[in-house]
């Protein structure tokens, strides 16, 4: 950490992935030309609650903050149709670049974060995108089914009765107009639209652990999902 004291300077942008999803990115920098190390976390909470605030003074001491709306939810655009999916991942592992390339980064990429945001850490841990050097993840896990969802095998209904509908509230809410001017409404439309049926018509919950237990796809190449969000390599399984 600096020594030096830097004046804050604090933007939004947005930043399209592969297939066309706009990702809302909240930055806290130093207000210099230099390059410094970044400091990235994503959210599904909506990176505007003050998760940035808590880690500005960062940004003070001569480091880049950097926190993205997860797809579907906040001001980013897409849908969330189930927690830690395999596009949310590649968006993490994406963004890792995405910071890196940054003419105000150094190159080097460190992830933090605390429930939710541990747990996206760990997975992008095991991913290990070439640019993220460190990892500080508190009150996460690196199997969500065994530790969060369903202990012991059992679900919970905390899970049913109380973080579906909370998230359901939350990512049905509207992106900032703002952000998106004019079209907020069709990202909003989008939102709505593919996050209660699905691409296929199927009814989904939104960033629910209904479909806990359920493999998915690699999200990245030689490493596969076991359980819910949990990754492990190929050569480690």
């Amino acid at each position: 950490m600096s020594a030096q004291q830097y004046q804050i300077r604090t933007g939004t942008e947005l930043v399209r992935v592969p297939d066309g999803t706009e990702l809302s990115v909240l930055i806290y920098r130093p207000d210099s030309d230099d390059r410094f190390p970044c400091l990235l976390t994503y959210t599904p909470y909506r990176k505007g609650s003050g998760l940035g605030e808590s880690f500005a003074g960062f940004a003070a001491r001569g480091y880049v903050i950097v926190i993205y709306d997860v797809r579907g939810t906040g001001d980013s655009s897409g849908a969330c149709e189930s927690i830690y999916s395999d596009e949310e991942r590649a968006d993490g592992c994406f963004m890792v670049e995405w910071c890196a390339r940054q003419a105000w980064c150094s190159g080097k990429v460190g992830m933090w974060g605390i429930s939710f945001g541990a747990v996206v850490a760990l997975q992008m841990a095991a991913a290990a995108p070439p640019s993220l050097k460190a990892v500080i993840a508190r009150s996460g896990t690196d199997d969500p089914y065994a530790d969060w969802t369903s202990p012991g095998g059992s679900p919970r209904n905390y899970i049913y009765e109380m973080y579906a509908p909370f998230m359901a509230a939350r990512n049905f809410a509207p992106p900032d107009p703002e952000v998106w001017g004019e079209q907020w409404q069709e990202v909003w439309k989008e939102r709505l639209e593919r996050s209660a049926h699905g691409e296929h018509g199927r009814r989904v919950v939104l960033a629910s652990a209904s479909s806990a237990g359920q493999a998915r796809p690699d999200p990245v190449p030689g490493v596969r999902s076991r359980g819910v969000g949990r990754l492990v390599r190929d050569s480690d399984a």
